[in-house]
């Protein structure tokens, strides 16, 4: 009877600290996944659209390394008024790499109305850009591994009240600390999902 008191106490112990340990993982150990989007209750919700395909669905060839790899222009709306510039980036978490695979990451794209138009001229012209996971300080659309189902991409966006301290060849580290700086600046966030498959 001891046994199984023991073994009781111990399953119910378990069965209290589990919730505890998940939350350490997810929050804790699990944080650097998703290092870009800060939750904000108050953030205005972007709507990020394209004119070349909707959400959750393909994105035609010309946008990869299948084709022409040519950058989907962009469309941003709702962008609040105080926001001042746009931070835009593009990522396929289904990557066989421990984080999701950066095909764009383009910060201090200026705004002064309540929508944007994002094509390649402006990334070339506007924006200051990061060197991606190809290694160019450009657009590389999908070109996910043959035979390794559907990827989703993650073109994101988000909203700033004020400009982030980053020039040209920025590291992945430094954006991380300033969007750590300056995250009471966010004030719109939004995305839109791409899929493709070789």
């Amino acid at each position: 009877m001891t046994k199984y008191r023991k073994l009781v106490f111990t399953i119910g112990w378990l069965l209290v600290i589990f919730p505890f340990l998940v939350y350490f993982y997810i929050k804790i150990l699990k944080w650097p996944e998703d290092i870009y989007i800060y939750k904000n209750k108050t953030m205005t919700q972007l709507i990020v659209k394209s004119p070349y395909f909707t959400d959750w669905w393909i994105i035609p060839s010309e946008f990869t390394c299948d084709w022409q790899d040519l950058f989907p222009t962009i469309e941003v709306w709702n962008i609040p008024a105080e926001a001042t510039n746009l931070i835009l980036y593009v990522e396929d978490p289904d990557a066989p790499m421990e984080r999701p695979f950066i095909h764009l990451m383009a910060v201090n794209i200026p705004v002064d109305s309540w929508t944007k138009l994002i094509d390649q001229q402006v990334l070339e012209s506007e924006a200051v850009l990061w060197i991606n996971d190809f290694g160019n300080l450009w657009w590389n659309g999908p070109c996910p591994p043959h035979w390794h189902g559907v990827h989703h991409y993650y073109f994101k966006v988000l909203a700033f009240a004020n400009e982030l301290p980053l020039s040209s060849w920025f590291t992945i580290s430094e954006f991380v600390k300033a969007i750590s700086s300056y995250q009471g600046y966010i004030v719109g966030s939004g995305e839109l999902i791409g899929l493709y498959q070789r």
